[in-house]
């Protein structure tokens, strides 16, 4: 071939590399574009204080490009009290978001109209459950703090890490059920699953709600994240602020590196 010759043929190869490159950078653009509206339907921001409760959430993907995953969390005011869900879908990808969209639709539409919180636990069960893949499921954690200032909280665990309790003198306490319940989609081969625990919430108590991506991250030595211990230490009042230094404190756990998604709550009891 003459060097005429080679130098079209090297321009057309450049060029069509360069074309290949746009469209590459045009369809993770659209993918980022689409990520990001389905992160705004499903995580919608939270207000930073509802009735007596100041409220922070924090949301960190595994992946470094990743908008959305299988951590889910929400907060509503009703006519029953204030009611949090925080929740981890097995999986990932785009199965265990569509799974997230189902038990936060049911969520946003039961919280407001079942009295009892293990009521809206057995509700976001059936929403799996009907789908009809044994192998779906989700951890989860519902909260309801009272409307009238009685001082506590509610909480039904559905298989999901315990919550932490920061009392405002500075101790921590593991929210452990007496009773262990299944993730929800799986309360069909327990029977009669989620029940209720009602634990003390004073005005300067902080609440910590944590998905398993918090908990079971290890270091290089191979030991988990001691999220209790992390949570006494970290002298923070505002949510907010507390939940950027526990972040930060994960990554330099990890050694910079998140390997699962992580989803913090933090709600801090005020008064009124």
């Amino acid at each position: 071939m003459s060097s005429a010759g080679c130098v079209v043929l090297a321009a057309a190869v450049t060029s069509g590399v360069i074309a290949l490159m746009h469209r590459e950078e045009q369809a993770a653009a659209r993918l980022h574009n689409i990520t990001e509206a389905v992160q705004r339907a499903l995580l919608r921001p939270l207000p930073p204080r509802v009735g007596r409760l100041q409220v922070a959430v924090r949301y960190a993907a595994a992946e470094p490009d990743a908008r959305i995953g299988g951590d889910l969390y929400d907060l509503l005011d009703t006519k029953f009290g204030v009611r949090v869900l925080l929740g981890d879908v097995r999986g990932k990808g785009f199965e265990a978001v569509e799974v997230a969209a189902d038990i936060l639709g049911v969520f946003r539409d039961v919280a407001r109209t079942e009295p009892g919180l293990e009521s809206v636990a057995t509700r976001l069960d059936g929403a799996i459950s009907r789908r009809g893949r044994s192998e779906e499921f989700a951890t989860a954690i519902l909260v309801t703090t009272a409307p009238e200032e009685n001082h506590a909280a509610v909480i039904v665990n559905c298989g999901h890490p315990p919550p932490l309790l920061r009392h405002r003198e500075g101790t921590v306490t593991e929210l452990s059920p007496q009773v262990a319940a299944p993730p929800l989609g799986l309360c069909e081969l327990a029977g009669d699953c989620y029940r209720l625990q009602q634990v003390p919430f004073q005005p300067g108590d902080l609440l910590l709600l944590y998905t398993d991506g918090t908990s079971e991250a290890r270091n290089r030595q191979g030991r988990f994240y001691p999220v209790a211990e992390r949570l006494r230490s970290i002298g923070e009042s505002d949510p907010g602020a507390l939940l950027d230094r526990l972040l930060d404190d994960l990554r330099s756990w990890t050694g910079g590196r998140i390997r699962d998604d992580v989803a913090l709550m933090a709600l801090r009891c005020m008064r009124w």
